[in-house]
């Protein structure tokens, strides 16, 4: 009777320990992955982008966009587009850098009248020892309206 007892309290621990180990395996995996309507960043390598996008007198358009890594580890490339909208959006105008740690474009362009304009960008991380692209993102710049009244 001693035996039976100690086997049923033997297989009830067992089962016990069992429940206990799948609760712990399923909230571990619960906090990994996130909920689907959470967005994850991606940024692996490249810390920090800005850009900027300003309508000076006579359609001169201050164009600008940064891209900053960890230096130890990366180079990086930023790409400025400066974009016409007629239909459709159009490449004018493009400049890029390349710098370790710090890629930076500042330039001024003249646009004609009676378009909006926007940059696209796109940032760079690479592996300084290899060269290889880690990370790339693009992103845009708010977009500017030039008419022969505005300035």
């Amino acid at each position: 009777m001693k035996k039976h007892i100690k086997q049923k309290s033997l297989v009830i621990i067992s089962i016990i320990v069992l429940i206990a180990n799948i609760i712990a395996v399923l909230s571990t995996q619960a906090a990994i992955v996130p909920p689907a309507d959470v967005v994850a960043p991606q940024n692996i390598a490249i810390a920090f982008t800005g850009n900027d996008l300003s309508l000076g007198t006579l359609g001169k358009l201050y164009c600008y966009g940064e891209t900053q890594a960890d230096p130890i580890y990366y180079d990086v490339g930023v790409l400025v587009e400066l974009q016409q909208y007629d239909g459709g959006w159009n490449t004018i105008k493009s400049w890029v850098d390349i710098g370790n740690g710090w890629a930076i474009v500042s330039e001024y362009y003249y646009v004609e009248p009676g378009y909006s304009y926007r940059l696209k960008l796109t940032h760079y991380a690479y592996d300084i020892d290899t060269g290889d692209v880690v990370e790339k993102i693009e992103d845009y710049s708010v977009g500017v309206r030039y008419t022969t009244g505005s300035n």
